[in-house]
């Protein structure tokens, strides 16, 4: 079963990221981001995009549940 990961998952490898890096202004010039853009993403401000997701070698999957048990499949 594969593991899916939140975004403070993808926020999380990320800081590690910019800690390899120096600071979050060098991987933002590195990468072509503006430092405020990586900010924001590093606050949960605004969602990784997918260029920062491919770099962190991730990508984004829509994933559905039930909300309740007793629901069947075709209804």
């Amino acid at each position: 079963m594969q593991k899916y990961l939140s975004q403070s998952d993808v926020q999380a490898r990320l800081k590690a990221e910019v800690k390899q890096a120096g600071n979050a202004a060098n991987w933002a010039f590195e990468n072509d981001f503006s430092k405020a853009f990586v900010s924001y993403v590093l606050n949960g401000q605004r969602k990784p995009s997918k260029r920062i997701l491919e770099i962190l070698g991730f990508k984004e999957v829509t994933v559905y549940e039930r909300a309740k048990a007793d629901v069947q499949l075709g209804e």
